[in-house]
């Protein structure tokens, strides 16, 4: 099995029964002018790989104008609602 330094710094977190793996993949989005705070929850069901990302874009020159807290508050609650339905 391949492992990158990516893969062996992933955190386990349980969302209504079901495991993810999450890390931060904020480095991934973003261009010239733009930035992005982005975090993945990944998992495995029946041999398939289900990914949630959420992402808060900023322009770069005017820096995060968002209260972090909050949006980490609201993406949560949108997590929270995840379920395989079958």
């Amino acid at each position: 099995m391949f492992y990158t330094l990516k893969s062996l710094l992933l955190t386990p977190i349980t969302i209504n029964g079901v495991t993810f793996k999450r890390t931060n993949v904020s480095g991934d989005y973003g261009g010239m002018e733009g930035g992005a705070i982005a975090t993945e929850h990944c998992t495995m069901r029946k041999n398939e790989l289900f990914s949630l990302t959420t992402q808060l874009w900023y322009l770069k020159y005017k820096g995060e104008v968002f209260d972090t807290d909050k949006e980490s508050e609201i993406f949560n609650q949108v997590l929270s609602t995840f379920k395989f339905i079958n």
